[in-house]
């Protein structure tokens, strides 16, 4: 492939990418699954709309407007001050901001949004796209496939279902578009013996973890792993070395890992001693498979199967049978189950699988084979818990990313097998895709008209009574989940089948073999004479396919102009709760009471400026979430999310009171004790604590309870008075000698019957009154707090405990310590007035950053110095050329209409590819015929 020819085949990737995500960037629309209006109870405080009434029905994923744009708003006001977010005090008392996966603080696409705003997520989405195209481009023309083999690899991976689905969730599709990369660094380096290569591929590793969802990369480098391994036994047979290039790859990823340390080591600090987030148990991963019935979604994926589940009592709600997730206003949420490259990318996959016999064929083939295997299979699941860890962590459906990435290489080498003329190959094309059309017609009855109500209704019926609903009543389950609801959802499964039933159909016409024989023999189809139609039926299936999940929202939904992250609309409900500060510099602190239907969804408040004891983070901090749970067992729903309270006795705790929270939101009737009423919008009350603490107070009691079980029954019961005490884990550093001296008899009398009390446990009497400590300088990460003159004490600060806390009285430094368990104390033991200073310093950022300065270093000499051996330098075996069918060297031919890489169509006009290119024993083409053919057209047989 020349450099024009490549040039057309990038410009046909980017004019497909045009296609999907062009709408999101024209004016007037923002790339924007959910809209503010999504969240009624933030807006104007109305019920949940229906489906068919939502503003811009995109049914993807959820996260963008309540954790990713918070999360992004959290780094840009950061960078505005001239600082890294390193502390994100908006959620959960407050966390680590780098140290947590998704908000990509390195990830150069996710600047995007910080310099464009609102409108950088639709460019963000762009860059995604092309640098997925662009990337498999690269990696399939050096394997060796022709022209139109590569467009249609490229235009399978960028817009695949698997990609689609997660474009608006930046962290999970910027880890993965970096896939082919990686490999095409890592296969160029290994033919030309060259680092050049490599030093890209150690980039685009870096990238992907930068992009901050470690599972995907782990996914990534497994896969790059297998190809490097399986390479070395195909190589070494072939007489070319091989297990050089294992360890070169080793260096390769131990660079791009080193590129990536001021992401990788702080991760791996929070995760290993302050993540509530852990590995889940074996029960949970077989839970989280794959369904049967989801294999439809590989040639219909929108179809919402009404098959028979295994698993009746867990319902998927792609379906619309969770009755929870069906009444909200964007009902379906595909991205742990959107799978496939399209019906006529997957006919193509299949004939290579069939056909295919290089190393890299069948590798790939054992790849998807195992990945669907893996899933579909508990035993093979349960089997992968314990010799695949990274499994363990997040939902096993991520693995379809490898398959989504084999099927697209698979799709590629089939362009170049239907192109021979090999009479079994056209046959088989042939009959795979009169099967799928089969299908796609069965799958297109199955599914009602959604203009008629009555079958709407029935079809509703039977999709309740295989998730076990037959006790309710069909009118019931429509006074939860709106006909429109249904009617959507059928809607959708007959537009995704009808596009199936089209792509098969024109399947059917390419591959039909006609009995008239071509001057080059075999049999003539459209699929041999004009490949080029194979790019564009397949671009235009995956386009109209993904159309409903990369729909743009309009702009006038959110703000105008949308120039920044804050242009969303500010909700009444945030006007209301901000009309309740009183000049202090530390934010609202707010809680919430009731949670059905979820109205009010966390994190989402925090780009208004409020911070929110409940939390949707990727990772929320351990101690908070065992003290929110020792408060009230069941508001941790796992290690991400922190609910509202359902208990009215809750409230009533004095330790809410300590912990700052200011203002309550419910839409519960009733009065609470403690809270007063000051506004209502819609179906919401707005409460105000009026027993709050601020955010730092001096106490001069204190508690010492080393076990952690009894000083949290003490924290949540009503003995527990954070106006004059704070428990400690441990008994309290000081440097008073005699202070500790003179209150250790006092301090074994007030901790009766308490185990491990020292002598270092105690305060001096306080004999002038309590201080008040006044916060007068507040930023993520730093607080300022003046302590007037009076005895000493502890001054309590409502943020989250971390090891990386660094304190100073005035000039000296002083421990931070652990107090009620999940939050932060400073014993302040000068009697004067003092300026005590909070900041928190990660010394694994700087060490990360150290690391990524060196590995920058190498990179840079391996791009300038490491050029390796000329290209062309690893030769193939003597006097052979391996056939890409059959695996097995052919004697290599003289004649111009059969030299590999000349166009037999074109008379020859393009030259074949310098040795080095064919030198791993694949030759010029997988499937291309004897001598591959990566010009335009198929070689002579």
């Amino acid at each position: 492939m020349d450099r024009n020819t490549m040039l057309a085949a990038a410009a046909a990737v980017l004019l497909t990418a045009l296609a999907l995500v062009g709408p999101a960037l024209l004016p007037g629309s923002v790339f924007l699954p959910l809209l503010p209006e999504d969240f009624p109870a933030w807006g104007a405080g109305e019920a949940p709309a229906a489906v068919a009434h939502h503003p811009a029905p995109n049914r993807n994923m959820s996260d963008v407007l309540h954790l990713l744009l918070p999360g992004l708003a959290t780094t840009e006001a950061a960078f505005s001050r001239g600082e890294l977010p390193l502390w994100d005090p908006s959620q959960a008392l407050g966390l680590p901001h780098i140290d947590q996966v998704h908000y990509g603080v390195f990830y150069p696409p996710a600047w995007l949004p910080l310099l464009f705003g609102v409108y950088g997520l639709g460019l963000m989405a762009l860059v995604h796209v092309l640098v997925a195209g662009w990337g498999m481009l690269l990696y399939l023309r050096t394997i060796d496939r022709s022209t139109a083999a590569c467009v249609v690899g490229a235009v399978c991976f960028a817009c695949s279902a698997w990609v689609m689905a997660r474009l608006h969730a930046f962290p999970v599709v910027g880890a993965a578009v970096w896939t082919p990369w990686i490999l095409w660094g890592l296969e160029r380096g290994a033919r030309n013996r060259s680092w050049r290569p490599r030093m890209v591929a150690a980039a685009a590793v870096a990238l992907s973890v930068f992009a901050n969802f470690p599972q995907v990369t782990m996914w990534v480098l497994l896969l790059a792993g297998l190809l490097e391994v399986v390479r070395v036994p195909a190589w070494m047979r072939a007489r070319q070395g091989g297990p050089e290039s294992l360890l070169a790859a080793g260096l390769t990823v131990a660079l791009g890992l080193a590129l990536a340390a001021p992401q990788v080591l702080p991760t791996a600090e929070y995760l290993r001693g302050e993540s509530a987030r852990s590995d889940q148990t074996v029960e949970a991963l077989l839970a989280d498979g794959l369904e049967w019935p989801l294999l439809w979604h590989l040639i219909s994926p929108n179809h919402y199967s009404a098959a028979p589940l295994d698993r009746p009592d867990r319902p998927h709600p792609v379906a619309l049978m969770d009755l929870e997730q069906a009444e909200r206003p964007v009902a379906i949420n595909r991205a742990e189950t959107s799978m496939g490259i399209g019906a006529l990318g997957l006919v193509l996959a299949l004939v290579a699988l069939v056909f295919g016999r290089n190393w890299r064929t069948l590798t790939f083939s054992a790849v998807t084979v195992g990945v669907f295997a893996l899933l579909l299979w508990p035993g093979a699941l349960a089997l992968a818990y314990d010799v695949l860890p990274p499994i363990r962590f997040g939902n096993p459906k991520r693995l379809l990313l490898l398959s989504t990435f084999a099927l697209s290489v698979l799709a590629a080498g089939g362009v170049d097998l239907v192109r021979t003329p090999r009479l079994p190959v056209t046959v088989v094309a042939w009959i795979l895709s009169v099967v799928g059309l089969a299908v796609a017609v069965m799958l297109r009855l199955s599914v009602p008209s959604a203009a008629l109500a009555e079958d709407v209704d029935t079809w509703a019926g039977q999709l309740l009574r295989q998730a076990g609903r037959n006790p309710l009543a069909l009118d019931e389950i429509f006074a939860v989940i709106p006909r429109e609801a249904f009617a959507a959802a059928a809607a959708m499964s007959a537009a995704s089948s009808l596009l199936a039933v089209a792509a098969l159909a024109l399947a059917v016409l390419t591959f039909r073999p006609k009995r008239k024989l071509t001057s080059e023999g075999g049999w003539a189809t459209w699929a041999r004479r004009k490949p080029t139609l194979l790019g564009v039926f397949i671009a235009a299936e995956l386009v109209l396919g993904s159309w409903s999940l990369v729909r743009p929202a309009p702009a006038a939904e959110v703000a105008s102009p949308i120039t920044d992250l804050g242009a969303v609309e500010v909700p009444a409900l945030v006007v209301e709760v901000r009309a309740l500060a009183h000049g202090d510099p530390v934010p609202l602190r707010i809680g919430r009471f009731g949670n059905e239907p979820p109205w009010l969804r966390p994190d989402f408040p925090s780009l208004f400026g409020l911070h929110d004891l409940q939390c949707y983070a990727p990772m929320a901090p351990r101690r908070v979430t065992e003290l929110l749970d020792a408060l009230e067992p069941g508001v941790v729903v796992n290690g991400s999310t922190l609910a509202g309270f359902s208990d009215p006795t809750t409230l009533s705790r004095p330790l809410l009171d300590g912990l700052g929270v200011d203002v309550l939101l419910t839409d519960r009737p009733g009065e609470l004790p403690g809270w007063s009423d000051r506004s209502q919008v819609g179906l919401v009350r707005v409460l105000e604590n009026d027993e709050a603490l601020p955010r730092a107070h001096l106490v001069h009691e204190i508690r010492v309870l080393p076990g952690a079980e009894a000083r949290l029954s003490y924290l949540v019961s009503d003995e527990f008075n954070p106006r004059a005490e704070v428990v400690l884990s441990a008994a309290p550093p000081t440097t008073d000698v005699e202070w500790r001296r003179r209150r250790a008899a006092e301090a074994v009398r007030r901790n009766a019957g308490v185990p491990v009390v020292t002598e270092e446990a105690v305060m001096p009497e306080p004999a002038a009154g309590p201080r008040t400590a006044r916060v007068v300088d507040y930023a993520p990460g730093h607080l300022r707090v003046v302590v007037p003159a009076g005895e000493p004490g502890f001054l309590v600060v409502s943020e989250t405990w971390n090891r990386n806390w660094r304190a100073r009285v005035g000039a000296e430094e002083a421990p931070v310590v652990e107090a009620d368990h999940a939050i932060l104390a400073v014993p302040v033991e000068s009697p004067h007035e003092v300026v005590v200073t909070l900041d928190y310093e990660p010394g694994s950022v700087t060490w990360g950053l150290r690391i990524a300065a060196g590995a920058t270093l190498l990179l840079v000499l391996g791009l300038f110095v490491g050029r390796g051996r000329p290209r062309g330098t690893v030769p193939p075996p003597p006097g052979a050329h391996p056939d890409l069918l059959t695996g097995e060297p052919v004697t290599r031919v003289t004649r111009r209409s059969e030299v590999p890489g000349l166009s037999a169509d074109t008379g020859g006009a393009q030259a074949a590819p310098p040795s080095g290119e064919t030198g791993d024993g694949e030759g010029g083409g997988e499937g291309g015929g004897k001598g591959g053919g990566e010009g335009g057209g198929a070689p002579r047989g």
